[in-house]
């Protein structure tokens, strides 16, 4: 037997490995999931999609995902009710459903190719999302998925649907996410844009969070942990080990670093805005004795960082905001990505969260005084908008 012929027979037996391998996979998924159960999903997302989507695979892969986010959370949670169904992951799902439905039977045998396909054209679908800063700059929330693996992180974000706007997209994706509505924040031209591995990610600049809001994501599955993170100490590159002392390597961060210089450059020139503008209308500024005359404690609280903050920080970093509570059946190990649209859900219960410890009152000598500054800084926020004369940050592939 020569060479050529050799490497054709190899070839040969591989591809029959393989598709008895895939035959087996097939079988053995079909046998954990109940036909009536097959019937019912291929009804509710398949059957009756038009005629045009049936002769698209993509499109068809697509609804098989919706499908599959149905038939985990509606059917494998209920052990009760549902006994005999077992969870599968997402390609072996799309093989069942490709043996399974009469309009795609015929193209059963391609069915491997047809994910491949998918999951190519998936990574080439833009995503929009949104980075929550707190009103100190200094604080971003970061959110965890549910089957994220290696406690990785990262922005509130998710793939764009068909013909839908970028900003309504980012919106929809922070919403449901974190429940916290960015419409009345956000800003066409203030975003950064990368390309995360092979997929585009374009994330709008929300600041000014309020730090006590009650977060929590609207869909079940989707979210493990809501938490801040101190800007200052994100990494930016995979050779930052800062994070590493708490247990967390930048590879937990690799779809953050991208973003995290660019995040720190507008937030310095916001606060340098910030700063400008707090000292052209203080209400101080005429009334202010010359520098010589004023005593060394009431030049330390001018210069405090709390008098040129708009507010204290109430951030509380190191722990989760929100947690996933206990569903009543813990997903198995799984690649399954987290679901973005749902049907039918219910929100889970918030776990309740302390805030940040009381503030300790000043010293009596500067209660006063200080109280006056307060005051005078908060009526001076209501009056500037501080979104006017900023840069945005150029847009960089």
């Amino acid at each position: 037997m020569d060479v050529i012929e050799r490497d054709v027979t190899v070839t040969y037996i591989m591809i029959c490995r393989e598709q008895v391998r895939s035959s087996v996979i097939v079988n053995d998924s079909i046998m954990a999931i109940p036909s009536d159960i097959l019937d019912d999903i291929c009804f509710r997302f398949l059957v009756n999609l038009p005629e045009d989507q049936k002769r698209d695979p993509i499109r068809v892969c697509f609804q098989a995902e919706l499908a599959h986010w149905f038939y985990v959370d509606f059917y494998c949670r209920d052990l009760v009710k549902y006994p005999n169904c077992r969870e599968v992951g997402m390609k072996e799902f799309i093989r069942v459903i490709f043996n399974h439905c009469d309009f795609l039977q015929p193209l059963a045998k391609k069915v491997e190719q047809i994910i491949e396909d998918w999951r190519a054209y998936k990574t080439s679908v833009p995503t929009f999302g949104a980075i929550l800063l707190d009103s100190s700059l200094e604080h971003v929330l970061l959110v965890q998925g549910y089957y994220a693996s290696k406690n990785n992180w990262g922005f509130p974000k998710g793939k764009v649907n068909e013909d839908e706007d970028p900003v309504k997209c980012a919106i929809r994706e922070v919403l449901e996410e974190t429940s916290y509505d960015i419409s009345a924040g956000i800003k066409h031209q203030r975003f950064v844009q990368r390309i995360v591995g092979e997929n585009p990610v374009q994330l709008y600049i929300i600041p000014d969070v309020p730090a006590d809001f009650p977060f929590k994501p609207s869909t079940r599955y989707e979210i493990r942990k809501i938490q801040w993170f101190r800007l200052a100490e994100l990494p930016s590159s995979r050779q930052d080990r800062q994070f590493e002392a708490i247990g967390h390597s930048p590879n937990n961060f690799f779809t953050v670093f991208p973003f995290v210089d660019d995040i720190r450059m507008w937030a310095a020139k916001k606060n340098q805005h910030r700063a400008q503008q707090h000292q052209q209308t203080s209400a101080f500024r005429r009334v202010t004795p010359r520098s010589h005359k004023i005593s060394p404690a009431v030049r330390n609280l001018f210069d405090s960082p709390q008098f040129h903050s708009p507010t204290p920080s109430l951030v509380v970093v190191g722990e989760p905001v929100w947690t996933a509570p206990a569903y009543p059946e813990q997903p198995s190990t799984s690649s399954t990505p987290a679901p973005s649209q749902r049907q039918n859900q219910q929100t889970p219960k918030a776990k309740t969260k302390s805030q940040a410890p009381t503030v300790a009152a000043p010293e009596a000598k500067t209660v006063n005084l200080a109280e006056n500054i307060r005051l005078a800084k908060a009526w001076t926020n209501v009056k500037l908008d501080y979104s006017k004369g900023l840069i945005p940050i150029n847009v960089k592939k």
